[in-house]
């Protein structure tokens, strides 16, 4: 006779932490903590910045589904960076010394850019924005 797993094993599968996510070949992991009320909190460990940081959540789901969405980013950096030419790796690496004496890392300074670009609307406003301040 065949025996089958009983419920309590099912369960304890089930209620394993910290929870990993894998996409491709990274993996990111999920934590469950106790909140001081009793209830609990999903932590996922981020490490796409400079620093690891961890992005709570109250709910089980939105963590887990948040943690798919940043191994998918993640990974498709991984793929990004493979694919780099020499010379797109040594404007990184150039952009990096430049920013290096400011303690900047270069995706935060991308950002920095990104968000102001944003705000003019783009390099094509650049020559209309200078006028407007007196500098052309």
């Amino acid at each position: 006779m065949k025996a089958t797993a009983s419920r309590k094993t099912k369960q304890a599968e089930n209620n394993v932490w910290p929870r990993e996510v894998p996409f491709g070949r990274e993996i990111v992991r999920v934590y469950r903590r106790k909140t001081p009320l009793g209830n609990f909190a999903y932590m996922v460990a981020n490490y796409s910045g400079e620093k690891r940081r961890f992005d709570s959540y109250a709910d089980e789901a939105l963590a887990l589904e948040a943690a798919l969405k940043l191994a998918r980013q993640m990974s498709e950096r991984e793929v990004l960076a493979a694919a780099m030419t020499n010379e797109q790796a040594s404007e990184y690496a150039a952009a990096v010394q430049l920013l290096a004496p400011f303690k900047v890392g270069l995706l935060s300074a991308a950002d920095a850019v990104a968000n102001a670009l944003k705000t003019i609307g783009g390099f094509e406003n650049m020559e209309k924005v200078k006028q407007a301040a007196g500098q052309g």
